[in-house]
């Protein structure tokens, strides 16, 4: 028996058929210090981004974790939201991590990014006091490695 074609991210989003999007965490901690503001000024932070792949053994899907994680003076935000893909007939070991980071780098994370741009806004109004806007993040902006970590 011959092993199935490995897709690459080309393939991946050729075929990949968005299932759901999903808020998986929300955590806001108002540090001790900060009173914040009733005027909710906006702030300029250097967040920072997570990915994570998670995919069934038995069937070809995968999801996509998009995480941030922001520290101000005011506090901290956690944050991480997933979108799940579904690609219709092909064999589930064909799908590799490692074209699924690529496909999350050209396609995924613009997926992603307004959902995650929303419940920033939205948590650091409601608990930290602060309009937290992240910018718009064109293609290539924002990547993530294919290569295998040790």
């Amino acid at each position: 028996m011959t092993e199935p074609k490995r897709l690459d991210a080309a393939d991946i989003a050729a075929h990949a058929k968005l299932v759901d999007i999903a808020t998986l965490r929300l955590s806001a901690e108002l540090a001790d210090h900060s009173t914040g503001s009733a005027e909710a000024p906006t702030v300029a932070v250097t967040p920072m981004f997570q990915l994570q792949v998670v995919q069934p053994n038995d069937r070809a899907s995968f999801q996509l974790r998009f995480r941030i994680l922001l520290t101000l003076k005011q506090g901290d935000l956690d944050i991480t939201v997933a979108a799940l893909y579904d690609v219709p007939g092909a064999d589930p070991t064909a799908l590799v991590p490692m074209a699924i980071v690529e496909f999350a780098n050209q396609d995924g994370l613009a997926t992603l990014m307004p959902f995650i741009r929303q419940e920033v806004l939205d948590l650091s109004t409601r608990v930290l006091r602060t309009r937290v806007l992240l910018p718009a993040f064109r293609p290539g902006n924002l990547t993530f490695s294919t290569t295998p970590t040790r």
